[in-house]
């Protein structure tokens, strides 16, 4: 049962009052009256009786606040314990991130992680996708943010954070800039964009369009990321690349949604198996909490 659950129903029964509980918890009358309604479901039993003069405890009700009353206590001395343990934690961790995902990703989690672990240094360094990857096999970062589809690497671990859905990055002047929406499918024929420099992205896309049954007219290559809307302009080509990239926004550069069921990649962090650092467990059981 969850513990805001069990919050909710001793702030009912000291007030005896759905209109002042709620008001008190920051939640809707609604929210709460269907919360006690699954609490009682799970329980099997009637918490409160109703009726015109208002609602009170029954005998099952008053047994269960005396019952939740004792766990509240017990679990706010176990957080108080952990908490003491967790300032007491010290160490250090290399996180790789892609530099274009921080504040979509980290700008949150990172806080959380150092309100809990104060002593605790998170060495944040950013990189582009192969550098990220390169650094992470040889062992110079603890652990990094990667992409991947299905095909993992055999000698990382992984901890799911996100969802990355695919968009398609053209010349606004394209004829299919028009388009609210694509689908690979609308695509094939046309020029790709691919980045010379950037191996591991370029085989996400890939295994994409191997999946969709898409191939295409002809290959450019370009530098990076940032010289994809100068590519794109030059030769009326089309680049595919998640969705974290539409906030690049280049002049005269459409970012359009692909819509394709395989059309998009898994965000995790990744460390390899053989590392043996003690603080790999602790950011990899917060990021489950805080992501999952």
């Amino acid at each position: 049962m969850k513990t805001e659950f069990i919050n909710e129903f001793m702030k009912l029964a000291d007030t005896l009052n759905f209109s002042a509980a709620s008001r008190e918890l920051f939640i809707s009358q609604p929210t709460l009256s269907r919360h006690i309604m699954e609490m009682e479901k799970e329980l099997g039993i009637q918490l409160f009786n109703t009726s015109s003069h208002g609602i009170e405890l029954t005998r099952e009700g008053q047994d269960a606040r005396k019952s939740f009353a004792k766990m509240l206590k017990e679990y706010d001395s176990l957080r108080t314990k952990l908490e003491g343990h967790r300032r007491q934690m010290s160490g250090h961790i290399k996180l790789g991130i892609l530099y274009y995902s921080f504040s979509d990703l980290f700008a949150d989690f990172l806080p959380f992680f150092n309100n809990k672990y104060p002593d605790i240094k998170v060495e944040c360094l950013n990189y582009r996708p192969q550098e990220l990857l390169d650094d992470l096999l040889a062992g110079l970062i603890d652990i990094g943010q990667v992409i991947y589809t299905e095909n993992k690497n055999s000698k990382l671990q992984y901890q799911n954070i996100a969802k990355a859905d695919m968009i398609a990055v053209l010349n606004s002047r394209h004829p299919l800039a028009k388009s609210d929406s694509l689908y690979l499918s609308d695509l094939i024929g046309e020029t790709l964009i691919e980045l010379k420099n950037d191996r591991y992205s370029t085989e996400i896309t890939r295994e994409v369009f191997k999946k969709c049954g898409v191939s295409f007219n002809k290959v450019i290559e370009t530098d990076n990321i940032e010289t994809v809307p100068f590519a794109c302009k030059e030769y009326n080509g089309i680049h595919i690349t998640g969705g974290n990239c539409r906030k690049q926004q280049a002049v005269g550069i459409s970012y359009i949604p692909v819509l394709d069921k395989h059309a998009h990649s898994t965000i995790a962090f990744a460390y390899l198996k053989t590392n043996n650092n003690p603080i790999l467990e602790i950011f990899i059981s917060e990021a489950k909490i805080f992501y999952c």
